[in-house]
């Protein structure tokens, strides 16, 4: 940097190594664990382009989960004497996102944010192209594996317009999900030269092993490995555009990294919610409602966040939702071991299905009520073996108390439990003697709804059945 930059809040030395590594360079990719701080090493390096000059304005794509939380980390890390102009993609009808072009920025640093899923729409398009006309753009391209398929329709367009924004990052905590083919487009996103080769098929030639397969009259290429000895090559051409961060070399980071990962409710689930919402108010307007019947509605408004509802004739309804997926591509970015929280006993079978589905059935075990003693003991020792394939947990709180889960780094709350102990408990599992890495939390919320309620009254370390005792239920939901 030619000028010192102050920080609104002081950064940890591998994101001080990674920010004076990036530094002024068109493209760059911070591949932080998660957790390790690679959004405010990204928003700390934008400010500071601002400040001197060389940046009008960031645009930042995220997944539809999380991109929500760009607004909180900007307003924690962007310093306050820089004046800031926020805008969110909003997929509504009003047209409130399109009013936002006519305002005036001139004397603002603008945060443009756009959920990577609306790109291939015709409204986002619009809005990425108007962002990259209009200033001279940062362009922040968050969980780049969002564009490691080289022939999706959103990774074509933002190769296209690579070069209208001044700087390009990419972040990601594993920028290789599946293999080392995965990282041709997100750096061809950067700039095609970091590599050389001008062709996905090209660097898969180089850096792949293949096999002539046939499916029906075509004959295509299969890749079945990697050439290892030319891995060195490859990363040597890289090392000077990354910065690669695992949370085991950073003995600066805090011990528990908490975060939420939003996911929003299908129409299905909103009109389910809303419907149960209004007869909740309904029977307290009413007076009938008392503390039981309120937390028995206020459980179910929970159980509808969560994918389903159990019926009055004792059927389950199951919801279109999406919080499956966002559970799926949290694990990507993981290191192995996770452990998957679910309160209600029938979502864990189908995270587990899930997890099996892509990671294979060695991958993942179940630890409930109905998991026979040894399926608990087995599934214990064998999380703790590093050699042993399983990676992941799926359970509730029958596994909250007692165990040594130290090889796990990350715990994802699917459901939370409305039980303080429980919760504490469960965090505990993994953050123990033994322990020698940070270890992430991850809750999945639905905006606007209980999940968010629920997660508040935990952190003001209180029981939420308790909290329904003295609260304005009108008000809760």
């Amino acid at each position: 940097m030619t000028k010192k930059y102050e920080f609104e809040t002081e950064p940890y030395q591998h994101q001080l190594d990674g920010l004076r590594k990036a530094y002024g360079k068109p493209g760059f990719a911070y591949f932080f664990d998660m957790g390790a701080g690679k959004s405010k090493t990204a928003l700390d390096e934008a400010c500071a382009l601002y400040e001197q000059g060389e940046i009008e304005a960031v645009l930042i794509m995220a997944p539809k989960g999380n991109y929500h939380e760009w607004e909180n980390q900007i307003a924690i890390h962007v310093p306050k004497r820089i004046e800031t102009s926020v805008c969110r993609w909003q997929t509504t009808k009003s047209g409130d996102f399109w009013e936002w072009y006519d305002l005036d920025h001139s004397e603002k640093m603008v945060f443009v944010i756009v959920n990577i899923e609306s790109v291939p729409l015709k409204k986002g398009q619009e809005c990425v192209l108007k962002t990259l006309e209009r200033w001279k753009c940062f362009w922040v391209v968050d969980e780049s594996t969002t564009i490691k398929s080289h022939s999706a329709k959103r990774t074509k367009l933002l190769c296209r317009l690579r070069y209208r924004a001044k700087y390009r990052r990419i972040l990601s905590g594993l920028p290789t999900p599946q293999n080392v083919l995965d990282l041709y487009s997100q750096l061809d996103f950067l700039d095609p030269d970091i590599i050389g080769i001008k062709s996905y098929y090209g660097f898969q030639g180089r850096y792949a092993i293949t096999k002539p397969m046939r499916s029906g009259n075509k004959t295509f290429q299969k890749v079945v490995g990697v050439k290892e000895r030319l891995l060195p090559e490859l990363f040597a051409k890289m090392d000077p555009y990354m910065h690669r961060v695992r949370k085991k070399d950073c003995l600066d980071l805090p011990d528990k990294v908490f975060s939420v990962f939003e996911v929003e409710l299908s129409k299905e689930q909103k009109q389910a919610y809303d419907d149960m919402k209004e007869f909740l108010m309904v029977m307290t307007d009413s007076g009938e409602a008392t503390t039981e019947t309120a937390l028995a509605q206020l459980i179910r408004l929970h159980q509808i966040t969560c994918g389903f509802l159990p019926m009055d004739d004792g059927t389950i309804k199951d919801f279109k939702h999406g919080r499956v997926d966002a559970m799926m591509h949290i694990l990507e970015e993981c290191p192995r071991n996770v452990i998957v929280w679910c309160h209600y006993v029938h979502m864990i079978p189908k995270l587990r299905d899930a997890i099996a589905k892509k990671y294979g059935d060695e991958s993942v075990v179940m630890y409930y009520g109905a998991t026979k003693d040894q399926e608990r003991l087995d599934a214990v020792r064998r999380f703790q073996d590093p050699e042993d394939p399983l990676q992941f947990i799926v359970g509730n709180r029958a596994m909250a108390y007692g165990l040594n889960l130290t090889a796990g780094q990350t715990n994802i709350y699917y459901t939370n439990d409305w039980n303080l102990e429980i919760r504490s408990q469960s965090e505990d599992r993994t953050h123990r003697i033994g322990q020698h890495n940070s270890v992430n939390y991850v809750d999945l919320v639905s905006p606007g709804t209980i999940d968010r309620v629920i997660l508040g009254v935990l952190k003001s370390k209180r029981n939420f059945a308790d909290f329904v005792m003295t609260a304005d239920w009108r008000e809760l939901v």
